[in-house]
Parts: C-alpha cells; sequence; structure tokens
C-alpha cells in the first residue's frame, strides 16, 4: 500500500465504552469501601477521590457525542454529523494518535490545528461502530504519512563525506 486509505469512521459512546467506564468507577470504590479500617480522615480523602475520578469519567462520557473522523489521505479532521449522518463542519487535526488499543476499540487522541500542545480531544472509536471499516481506520493510523511536509526542517547532524 502506497500510503493510508482514505477513511470516515464514526467515533463516540458505545454501550461498551459506558459498561467500561461504570465498572471502572465500581472497582474504585471497592478499593476505597475496601480500606475501610484507615482512619476516619484517610476514608473520607479516599471518597473525595473517587468522586473526582467518577466525576472524570462522568465528564469524559458525557463527552462522547457521536462525530466523524475523516482521513482524506493526508489530514485528518473531525465533523459533526449532518441531517443524514454524513460528516459536515469539517475542524481539521493537526495530529491523531492512538492512546489505547484493546483491538476492538480505540481510545484516541487529537489535537485541532491552532489548539496548544496540552489541548487534547479524546475520541472512543469502536469496532461495532462501523466493522466493514474497521480495518480502513486502524491501517489509516499506524501507516506514516504518505509524503513528508514541503516545510519540513532538514535533517540535523553532520553529513557525510562524499
Amino acid at each position: 500500500m502506497k500510503g493510508a486509505p482514505v477513511v470516515h469512521y464514526p467515533v463516540g459512546r458505545t454501550p461498551a465504552l459506558g459498561g467500561a467506564l461504570a465498572v471502572l468507577g465500581l472497582a474504585g470504590l471497592l478499593a476505597v469501601l475496601g480500606h475501610g479500617s484507615a482512619g476516619a480522615w484517610r476514608l473520607g480523602g479516599a471518597l473525595a477521590l473517587w468522586l473526582v475520578s467518577v466525576g472524570g469519567l462522568w465528564h469524559f462520557w458525557r463527552g462522547q457525542t457521536r462525530r466523524w473522523l475523516v482521513f482524506d489521505g493526508e489530514r485528518w479532521s473531525l465533523g459533526e454529523p449532518d441531517a443524514d449522518d454524513r460528516p459536515a463542519h469539517l475542524v481539521p487535526l493537526a495530529d491523531v494518535s492512538v492512546a489505547f488499543d484493546a483491538q476492538r476499540s480505540l481510545l484516541l487522541s487529537a489535537r485541532a490545528e491552532g489548539d496548544g500542545p496540552l489541548m487534547r480531544r479524546w475520541l472512543w472509536a469502536a469496532r461495532q461502530a462501523a466493522p466493514q471499516h474497521w480495518h480502513l481506520l486502524r491501517s489509516a493510523l499506524y501507516s506514516p504519512p504518505a509524503r513528508v511536509p514541503e516545510d519540513s526542517p532538514e535533517p540535523v547532524g553532520p553529513s557525510l563525506p562524499v
């Protein structure tokens, strides 16, 4: 394959993601309650930390609305679904990377053009959303770029004598 394939893939929340987040929150609660013999201050602090963690999980869940991740062969974009459930209002992304790969699900980290390095968007992609295009998405994510950008700097280092 010369370059990465063109792909339009739906991303967002799924029942499996909801279940995984619920299990994660419950496991945290059980871990906190398992140390109930600790002092009241420690238990209170652990419960407060658990509440903050569950709040983060809830925030992540709420942010996983249905969107389209689009790769045109060179650049990534993120779009909202239109009335016909096609990508619309595309926002160019500076980069997309795989943060976690569970083979049938991917947690993707994306940054929009113009955002700072700490401004990341977290996207959940699941095979069940579009099984016929899953391989294309994975190929696009793991393939090297089709070409080197023209404004890339020259390699730094000593040159070899000819």
